[in-house]
């Protein structure tokens, strides 16, 4: 059962779901939109295996963020410094941006 309040739900799933923090880098060097909502990974041996998603909000829209995040475009690495997950890659409108996911609940 995917479970945002209590992450050791997610264990064994093949889907995991945790609310976040995202800071959203439209044209890299540009304006950047933040936002909470809730992170989803597909994780397994599948073909959707690795895809992330983010769930629109009243800020952002799926007009505005490309999700899922197309695995083949996007290089993703883990920032240790911020505690974020940094996501770079080309937008559906052709442009180079930059997507931080922070949880928002601490680690147990």
């Amino acid at each position: 059962m995917d479970s945002p309040e209590n992450p050791e739900n997610n264990r064994a799933n093949d889907r995991v779901v945790y609310p976040v923090r995202v800071d959203y880098e439209i044209r890299l060097g540009g304006r950047t939109i933040a936002f909470e909502t809730i992170f989803r990974v597909t994780v397994g041996s599948g073909p959707g295996d690795g895809t992330i998603d983010l769930d629109e909000t009243s800020r952002i829209s799926v007009e505005d963020l490309q999700r899922p995040f197309p695995l083949a475009s996007q290089i993703s690495k883990f920032d240790e410094n911020a505690s974020a997950l940094m996501i770079t890659g080309t937008s559906k409108h052709g442009m180079r941006d930059r997507v931080a996911i922070s949880p928002t609940i601490a680690a147990t």
